[in-house]
């Protein structure tokens, strides 16, 4: 997505405030982490390289595959990825270290109540979500300390959620490749094989979609301010028990045939199928109040920037794709072509406004919709002058 460039690095530069006591906090505990839980890892990959190797290189592609995911769920706005990072590291780093430690105390303490019978069957549902998803959410909520005035929409909570809990699931993949490699006598090799492979078809993306539902809900309290703060508190709860309920669901023996021997594909795709529809009706709110926003941005803007047709035409991927595909029928490529660079400069000139841009930056992007639209003029005269349509 286009976007006014010093609007951009003026964003990419919102981590980098030493002067802020959440800067120095999140540096001390990204290195604590990294001197405790990272050694510790290095030391144990060190015995099973290859199911290591195997590990990151699978984990490496099904992260890009979900970051793509990530930014394509941001219809109007594309965040710092300075603060995508953020987000990421805490998750792969500080709620993974912490995690480990926390979930070995629950565990222990749902044997110690309920016994073992009742920890083998229930530890991973109640210890699991109880740590990890409070642990998680703290990066958006880092996120947010660092650089308040860039989470101006409940769905950039959703982006900087699903990153952290993103970052979450990589490293604990790779941990139970390590784990399950360091147990097999056989072949350390075929053990990182086959975890990877189990964890790429079964919970794929159960952390970014878990986080990303609780991260919708703290960034809703943090920018409804049109709303009373109870809403906004009642809101952030109710999603963070959301994806709390979901991985409850995902880790615990419901829906999980008791026999013995019996597979469990079913009941897996089952969960699957819950967690989806959950998370995607949090996106689809987070995109509708996101399409609020950009009307309301934009609604003093001149009919030469902003035509109500080309407003509607932005609401979603499907519509846009639609105006794009209208232009390319009438004008052929060249038309859809410049379609697609007028919606892009649109857009950028509310990245602009949302980011209270100087003048002259945004008068910049008003002249860019001006230049494709004259240009978009110039190639339909002589089609028009030659009688085509």
């Amino acid at each position: 997505m286009s976007r006014v460039p010093a609007a951009v690095s003026e964003a990419e530069r919102v981590v980098l405030r030493p002067r802020r006591l959440i800067f120095w906090v999140y540096l001390g505990l990204v290195g604590y982490s990294l001197a405790t839980f990272g050694v510790l890892m290095v030391r144990q990959a060190s015995v099973v390289p290859d199911a290591v190797v195997i590990a990151i290189v699978v984990q490496a592609v099904i992260g890009i595959v979900i970051y793509l995911l990530i930014r394509w769920l941001d219809l109007f706005e594309k965040e710092p990825r300075s603060l995508m990072a953020v987000a990421f590291v805490w998750g792969a780093v500080v709620a993974t270290a912490t995690a480990l430690q926390a979930n070995t105390g629950a565990i222990g303490l749902v044997t110690k109540l309920g016994g073992t019978a009742v920890s083998e069957r229930w530890a991973p549902a109640i210890a699991g979500p109880l740590t990890e998803e409070a642990l998680k959410l703290l990066g958006v909520v880092a996120v947010i300390l660092l650089a308040r005035e860039q989470v101006q929409r409940s769905l950039d909570g959703l982006v900087y959620g699903a990153l952290s809990g993103l970052g979450f699931e990589l490293v604990e993949n790779v941990l139970y490749a390590i784990n399950l490699a360091v147990l097999d006598p056989n072949s350390d090799k075929a053990a990182g094989i086959a975890i990877s492979l189990a964890r790429l078809f079964l919970g794929f993306g159960l952390h970014p979609m878990c986080t990303g539902m609780a991260g919708l809900g703290i960034a809703y309290a943090f920018t409804r301010t049109d709303r009373t703060r109870w809403q906004r508190i009642g809101v952030a709860v109710l999603l963070y028990l959301a994806g709390y309920a979901m991985h409850f669901l995902w880790n615990s023996p419901l829906l999980t045939p008791a026999e013995p021997g019996v597979s469990t594909l079913g009941s897996s795709a089952l969960k699957y199928g819950v967690l989806l529809v959950f998370f995607f009706l949090c996106y689809r709110y987070g995109a509708r109040f996101d399409f609020s926003w950009f009307a309301a941005t934009m609604k003093d803007e001149s009919p030469e920037i902003l035509t109500a047709a080309e407003l509607q035409a932005l609401r979603t991927r499907r519509s846009r794709r639609k105006a794009r595909r209208v232009a390319g029928l009438k004008f052929g490529t060249p038309g859809r072509h410049l379609a697609h660079e007028l919606q892009h400069a649109q857009l950028a000139v509310a990245l602009a406004r949302e980011c209270d841009a100087p003048p002259e930056v945004l008068d910049t992007a008003r002249q860019r919709v001006r230049a494709i639209r004259r240009k978009a003029a110039e190639w339909a005269m002589p089609r028009r002058a030659a009688g085509r349509p």
